[in-house]
């Protein structure tokens, strides 16, 4: 479903690499590719400072320079660091069709600079978040308590509330899900999030862009499970 408020605030799509592929005049030259997409606020956050990053071991590791691309609106991002390519969407989320146009082209830019390079894996994590009145308020009202991901437990929660779920080892089960959901309340309205990562190992049978599209459709089904009807009236019911 398509709604006309949605409450989507954040959608990140992630190609993680080899270490070693993305050297440093790789991302340099994937970063003029995609100033040629629209992507042309050009900032490197942290200059001079030692950048982190996650080893597919679970390490902790200093790596190479970070290079944004912002579009002028800031609403588009694409990250570039060593081993990592992510496409960002933040603010008023406009549809999915104009978010994979920009993963396409700078997936595409990426093979333009390193023809036949195959990300190691793919991930798609969205971030949304609804402010609802406080009074009535409970948190099965909106998510779906006793539903396939939340106890039903919480259903009559009525205060600030945190759980995460998680299923799988990325390197030992091919995919990792993730659902995290928070709840926080102040003297008049109530600020619900939840924040639902599918990663995958790719695989060679499997084109990339096939493969986001696959976890697009798997993370809208987990939404729907996760919302409940009063959810989607205040979303403005489906386009």
């Amino acid at each position: 479903m398509s709604y006309k408020n949605p409450s989507l605030a954040e959608l990140v799509a992630e190609l993680r690499f080899e270490i070693g592929v993305l050297t440093h005049q790789k991302l340099f030259e994937i970063a003029g590719a995609v100033q040629t997409l629209g992507q042309s606020q050009v900032e490197f956050p942290n200059p001079g400072g030692v950048n982190l990053t996650v080893a597919p071991d679970g390490s902790i590791r200093p790596s190479g320079p970070k290079i944004f691309c912002w579009n002028v609106e800031r609403t588009r991002l694409v990250q570039l660091q060593e081993g990592i390519v992510a496409v960002n969407h933040v603010g008023n989320y406009q549809g999915w069709d104009g978010f994979f146009d920009l993963f396409k082209s700078v997936h595409e830019a990426v093979l333009q600079v390193i023809p036949g390079v195959t990300p190691e894996s793919i991930a798609l994590n969205a971030v949304d978040r609804l402010l609802v009145p406080k009074s009535g308020y409970r948190l099965g009202k909106y998510l779906n308590c006793g539903g396939p991901f939340i106890p039903r437990e919480l259903e009559n929660c009525e205060t600030a509330c945190d759980l995460t779920m998680g299923r799988g080892i990325l390197n030992v089960d091919s995919r990792n899900s993730v659902i995290v959901i928070s709840s926080r309340i102040n003297e008049a309205n109530v600020m619900i999030q939840f924040n639902s990562v599918l990663q995958e190992l790719t695989r060679s049978n499997f084109p990339v862009q096939e493969h986001i599209e696959q976890l697009h459709q798997s993370s809208n089904q987990r939404f729907e499970g996760l919302i409940t009807d009063e959810t989607r009236a205040f979303m403005g019911g489906e386009k």
